[in-house]
């Protein structure tokens, strides 16, 4: 299995792209933040395929995938077998202009997560950032009014923001009532 992360996505693409081009087939699973949101999307033994997608759709709407596992399955001719190339892709929906997610936890979902060792620190540090087609046309529609902040607008890099932020906590742990703090405006990248 390949880990696919938001690090090493650019060099692993050929690869995974190349796996499915040669693949018979694919196939995918995907972890979320939850599964069961509302009781009344509740399976029945009434609903057809249909009305049960739809309902499996609504719940899981509300939580966020977290994971995408993508094998691809080449055959290996005469011999009855196949090849698989497992690609396990980290994705985090991250913010951006408007776009800022909110979504659900589910306690159980959360603890099978950590029964299989999924790594949280690469889920929100690495994860492969994505959008959906809604999120998409918000976004496009702030760029084409460019009213959304790029990277070359963004003055301070991480570390910066994050010597700041030390230097301020440093200064609430001891501060008086009256005293201040000034800061710097630290040089632009």
């Amino acid at each position: 299995m390949v880990e696919v992360l938001k690090s090493s996505f650019e060099d692993l693409f050929p690869i995974i792209e190349t796996c499915i081009r040669e693949s018979s087939f694919v196939a995918f699973d995907t972890e979320f933040t939850g599964l069961t949101a509302d009781s009344s999307n509740t399976e029945t033994l009434f609903d057809d395929g249909p009305a049960r997608y739809a309902k499996k759709r609504r719940d899981v709407q509300q939580f966020i995938m977290v994971q995408i596992g993508l094998s691809a399955f080449i055959e290996i001719p005469h011999e009855n077998r196949y090849r698989v190339h497992t690609f396990n892709f980290y994705v985090y929906p991250g913010s951006f202009g408007s776009v800022n997610v909110k979504f659900l936890c589910q306690a159980s979902a959360l603890e099978f997560l950590c029964r299989h060792n999924f790594d949280f620190n690469k889920f929100i540090y690495d994860g492969i950032s994505y959008l959906n087609e809604e999120q998409e046309k918000v976004l496009c529609n702030e760029i084409e009014e460019l009213s959304v902040a790029t990277d070359a607008e963004c003055d301070y890099d991480e570390i910066t923001v994050q010597e700041i932020s030390s230097k301020i906590s440093e200064w609430l742990a001891t501060a008086k009532n009256e005293d201040k703090l000034v800061l710097e405006k630290p040089p632009s990248k």
